[in-house]
């Protein structure tokens, strides 16, 4: 009999919501969206668009965490 390990639960990630992470920390640090998208040379509906995202490239999340 082969046993299969089970180390998350059904339905979750074995990591965080990036987008979510970026979304937190700029409210964090008071920055809208708009200046977020001004600072890193995208619209702000790309901006938001990141927040829905579960992970993201590293440059993108490199460009986010020059804003803090």
């Amino acid at each position: 009999m082969v046993k299969t390990h089970t180390y998350l639960k059904p339905g979750t990630q074995p990591y965080p919501h990036i987008g979510q992470l970026i979304q937190k920390k700029l409210r964090e640090l008071h920055v809208s969206s708009s200046e977020a998208a001004r600072r890193i040379g995208v619209n702000s509906s790309t901006v938001r668009a990141y927040y829905k995202q579960p992970s993201l490239q590293f440059g993108i999340i490199w460009k986010n965490c020059r804003l803090c």
